[in-house]
């Protein structure tokens, strides 16, 4: 037992033991202090970059504008595989961009992002990384795209004052997720494809653009989603959240667009809808607003009581006519409060212009007063059908507009 000890308690052990600890104790340091530490485990560090290999402080007070123009122009020479699966697209290489979570990022001007190179803007895996926008007009981040590949991934990143425009002929795929956007002085997300950009052609001789807007929120914005567009749209609004807005929490000019799963709660501008289709086209088609919730039963949020917009979704009367608009499985809420009054009546829908083969189909109104359907144009092949409504009103401003009636 003696001999044990002794060889227990050799000095060559006590010296062994001593060096396995401190060599523990660096690595745990090293881990907690490492940009990298943020990652999962599958992710590597020479993969992306951090803004603050380029000198970004990220204290909401120092301006961080080069450190991002130069992760920009150092990011031609590194990519990597990023997840566009929610855009249904898989994995799409492209220059990575990390911003670390619970920082503020101030910039003060607009960051240009060069055409045709595929991007992603990302929060590391602890999230709530802020750009805070202190330049001049709305955009913090703007894509110019000139060829048809160009690929955009923007995810969980918080945009204060500044939202994102993605501006000309993106005919790649474009997946802007997981954001939040708070009192930015023009649409949160600005999608501009105009007359003058390079697009693609296809049969049709019109540009084809393709993008999903997923799971953001919108929180006390001028407005919330902008689409401007003379070209055929391929483009997915889906399960996103819309607060106080002083304008259209969506706007909509353009076509082939699916609006689905969203929720809508307040809105500062009474005389704006939640939804406006509003395109300049002659000819538009194609549009699905689905499974969206309109307002809620209590109408408030965070303790502010308000009023819903006079109507939820317009069909404005710019183009010529609309084509194929399906309207089905939303929820219409509104405030019994502020319609007790008849001036601040709502209803649900409005159409101003003539629209052909238009669906509404199992949705559920409660507690409109006047009418569910203010409608002041000719409908051709009209629906309206297996629809809930728990409100003794009129269902159409006019009876005879052109609705098979359920």
């Amino acid at each position: 037992m003696h001999e044990f000890s002794r060889f227990l308690f050799h000095p060559y052990w006590l010296l062994f033991i001593c060096a396995l600890f401190c060599s523990t104790c660096k690595v745990q340091t090293d881990k907690k202090t490492t940009p990298s530490s943020y990652f999962k485990d599958t992710e590597k560090r020479n993969s992306s970059y951090y803004l603050e290999d380029f000198g970004a402080i990220g204290d909401g007070k120092t301006d961080d504008t080069q450190a991002f123009l130069k992760a920009i122009q150092q990011s031609q020479k590194r990519t990597m595989v990023n997840d566009f699966k929610r855009g249904g697209w898989g994995a799409i290489t492209a220059t990575e961009i990390r911003l670390q979570g619970n920082k503020t990022y101030r910039i003060t001007r607009p960051i240009i992002i060069p055409p045709n190179k595929n991007i992603s803007f990302r929060s590391d895996a602890m999230g709530g990384a802020m750009i805070l926008y202190d330049g001049p007009g709305n955009t913090a981040i703007r894509f110019k795209a000139k060829g048809i590949n160009a690929a955009v991934l923007i995810d969980g990143i918080n945009f204060k004052y500044g939202g994102i425009e993605l501006i000309g002929s993106l005919r790649g795929k474009t997946l802007i997720q997981n954001n939040q956007f708070l009192h930015t002085r023009g649409p949160g997300i600005n999608i501009i494809d105009r007359e003058d950009a390079p697009s693609e052609k296809n049969d049709t001789g019109f540009g084809v653009v393709h993008w999903v807007l997923w799971n953001n929120e919108f929180h006390y914005c001028d407005q919330g989603i902008y689409v401007d567009s003379k070209s055929i749209l391929l483009g997915t609004i889906k399960i996103n959240k819309f607060r106080f807005t002083t304008n259209e929490p969506i706007y909509i000019d353009g076509t082939g667009i699916i609006i689905e799963n969203n929720e809508f709660l307040g809105i500062k501008n009474r005389k704006n809808p939640f939804i406006r289709l509003s395109p300049k086209n002659n000819y538009v088609a194609e549009i699905k607003i689905e499974k969206n919730r309109f307002g809620s039963e209590a109408f408030t949020f965070e303790g502010i009581e308000y009023a819903p917009p006079e109507s939820y979704v317009l069909i404005d009367d710019h183009a010529n006519y609309i084509s194929n608009i399906d309207i089905r499985e939303n929820m219409f809420f509104t405030n019994k409060k502020h319609i007790q009054v008849e001036k601040s009546a709502n209803q649900a829908i409005t159409i101003r212009k003539r629209v052909v083969n238009l669906s509404i189909e199992n949705n559920d109104f409660k507690g409109f007063k006047k009418f569910i359907i203010n409608n002041e144009a000719h409908i051709k092949n009209g629906k309206f059908l297996d629809n809930n409504i728990n409100s003794q009103v009129k269902i159409f401003k006019k009876e005879n507009a052109g609705f098979t009636k359920q």
